[in-house]
This record gives C-alpha cells, structure tokens and sequence, in this order.
C-alpha cells in the first residue's frame, strides 16, 4: 500500500547528510509528519479508499500509538478555482523517522488490518484504486515542535489549508524556516492563523521545501485573517530584513476538508 514507505536502510544516512538527524533532548521533542497524497482513479476507488482506511488503517495506526491521522480530500474553496481531483491526503506524526519501519511491519502482521484491508490489498489491476502516492517526510519546526488541533468554534466544518513553500537553493530554504521560527509563526497567532503543524521537507518532491497547514472557520474567515496579517506592521519589518529576501519562490496551496472518519476534524 502507498503509506508503507520502502525508504528502510536507505532513509538513515540520508538524514544524517542532511543535518537534521539530531540526538539532543530538545530535537528529540520535535516531531516527523508523514504526508501523503493519493491520486484516485474513479468514484468507486474513493469509496474502497475511504472504507478501507476507516475500517482498517486508521484503528491499525492507533493500535500503535500513532494519531491524531488526518485524511482529507480537496475542496473548491473560490468560485475560480477548477473542480478539486479525486484525491486523499494522509497525515500523521512520528516520534521518530524509524517509526515508518516497524509501523509497516507491524501492519504486515496484524490480522485485523489485513482482513479489513483485504478488498483493498487484493484489487486487480484494471480496478487500481490509485495512479500514484506523493510522499513527503517533513521535521517539526522549532517554534511548534509537535502537531495541534484548534478547537472548534462550532460544529461546523472547517476548512483546512495546505501550504508548500519551495525554495531556490538550500540555503534559502533553510532561512524561510529560520524566518518562521523567529517571528513569522508568532505573528499567525496573533492574527488568528491557526496552524495544525509546520515542517521541513527531508524527503519528497520539489526540494527544498516546506509545509504545514492551517485551519480556518470558512472562507470569509480565510480572507480576514490573512488581510490581518499581510497588514500587520510586525510582517512588515520581519518581511523587509534583507537576509530574508527571495526565500520563497514558488507557493502551492491546497484547500481541504476532513472525512468523516478523520482523526483530525
């Protein structure tokens, strides 16, 4: 299956290389995020998806002490936007990048999930309920080291916000980082753009990169509190400090709402 990652040997020195592989009590403390996007093939192969990760991944997962896992499908948020695609997104956090590996081996042998997940495991090819799964494997940011649901205003719901920042060079992309932590993510708070997590991309498509996600009441909402913060007079110093200039060059964005079954509402 598309969430049982196939890094194993190879994933460990990568990291090292990377220089985000850190002993410290304090990195220790930061969390991996696993996202996941898969690309359906048709209407049936979205309800076979939604069925089987209700009913067998996701209680598989929490049998681990892995959760909150949010799975979410796009949304047309504007009236100019095109019809979403048939996807799903997958996200959860890890303790550690090794968790990956023994998740994947103890899925193998829990006979819950394997039953469960039968009709999915077994589909024949001309029924493939998938074209293809992106992968990323992001590290928490230092100024919100662990993933966090708001809570809800209502029962309502919310629409959740996907935000990649890619970068031109490494080290570019290691200052829109530094940008965050030493103000930027301070300054969503205040204006009220709740974030369920930020991440550095070590592993996936488009590097180097950042993520993270955030949580608005709906679409009116989205629109005032960004109007708040690209007017607050702390964005404009912090925006205006020369070091940080052309640290973002391309933004892709992805409005989403939680299935049901999401862990993450």
């Amino acid at each position: 299956m598309g969430f049982i990652p196939t890094m194993k040997r190879a994933l460990l020195p990568l990291l090292a290389l990377t220089g985000l592989f850190m002993t410290s009590a304090a990195a220790q403390e930061r969390q991996w995020f696993h996202v996941l996007t898969y690309h359906l093939n048709s209407e049936k192969s979205e309800a076979l998806f939604d069925k089987t990760f209700a009913e067998a991944v996701l209680p598989g997962l929490k049998k681990q002490g892995i959760g909150p896992v949010g799975v979410f499908k796009p949304i047309k948020f504007a009236k100019k936007q095109d019809e979403p695609e048939r996807q799903r997104c997958l996200i959860y956090p890890l303790s550690s990048p090794t968790q990956l590996v023994t998740m994947s081996e103890n899925l193998s042998s829990d006979s819950a999930f394997l039953q469960n997940a039968a009709d999915y495991l077994g589909v024949e090819k001309d029924a493939a309920v998938f074209s293809r799964v992106e992968s990323s494997l992001l590290y928490a940011f230092e100024g919100m080291p662990q993933l966090a649901v708001p809570a809800k205003a209502g029962h309502k719901a919310r629409v959740f916000e996907l935000r990649v920042y890619e970068s031109f060079s490494e080290m570019k992309g290691k200052l829109k980082v530094q940008m965050f932590n030493n103000g930027e993510i301070d300054i969503f708070k205040t204006v009220g753009l709740d974030a369920v997590f930020y991440g550095e991309a070590v592993v996936g498509k488009n590097l180097p990169q950042l993520t993270y996600m955030l949580v608005y009441n709906d679409e009116a909402h989205h629109g005032e509190v960004w109007k708040k913060f690209l007017t607050h007079p702390e964005w404009d110093k912090l925006n205006k400090i020369e070091q940080y200039k052309d640290t973002v060059s391309t933004i892709e964005n992805t409005f989403m709402e939680a299935l049901p079954y999401s862990g993450i509402q």
